[in-house]
């Protein structure tokens, strides 16, 4: 990874605050990673960091970013991923009412489930095992912090790093459109003890 030294912060519901640079770094690349194919959002920065800022603020909320450049005073945004327990109520209000109510009956500790909202990852630094580290980091918060025993997320079927990535991580395709966006499928992981 050249002379790069790779830094993941923290921030979570007990200290949902980081620096403006980097959130505004953050809604910048989440812009350029979901404006084009195959997901072409239409988003706009202010928007997002706005987004970002209420989603760090919300009961059990999770976040992991990946710096390069630690300690050279000028640090690159590489990626970051953004997860929070949600209840089905949330999750219906999340999703525009797409049948999800089985997830919440069979274990969910507290009637919730770990949604991951954001992952995104540089596009000049993926395939570095970056995304991977995220997720797993923020997978492990959910399972060791909260007790959840599953993670759910969407994802467009045609974002293939993506789809990799989640299948690697053990992730399944539950098969089950959103309503909220049609074009993204749910997918599911069963979170093991330990």
């Amino acid at each position: 990874m050249q002379a790069m030294e790779r830094l993941f912060r923290v921030a979570s519901s007990e200290l949902p605050f980081l620096p403006y640079d980097l959130i505004l770094a953050w809604a910048t690349l989440y812009r350029e990673v979901f404006g084009k194919p195959p997901w072409n959002d239409d988003l706009d920065v202010p928007r997002l960091v706005h987004g970002i800022n209420r989603d760090l603020e919300r009961p059990r909320a999770e976040a992991f970013i990946a710096l390069a450049g630690h300690g050279t005073g000028e640090e690159e945004f590489l990626g970051g991923v953004l997860g929070y327990a949600v209840s089905r109520r949330d999750l219906d209000e999340i999703s525009n009412h797409t049948p999800l109510g089985f997830l919440f009956e069979n274990g969910s500790e507290g009637g919730e489930v770990f949604f991951v909202d954001t992952l995104c990852v540089d596009e000049n630094h993926r395939r570095k095992g970056i995304g991977e580290e995220l997720l797993r980091s923020l997978i492990e918060a959910a399972r060791a912090k909260y007790g959840l025993k599953s993670v759910i997320l969407r994802t467009h079927p045609e974002a293939t790093e993506a789809v990799r990535l989640f299948r690697r991580v053990e992730f399944q395709e539950l098969g089950i459109n959103d309503r909220q966006h049609a074009d993204r499928t749910w997918w599911r992981l069963a979170i093991q003890e330990g």
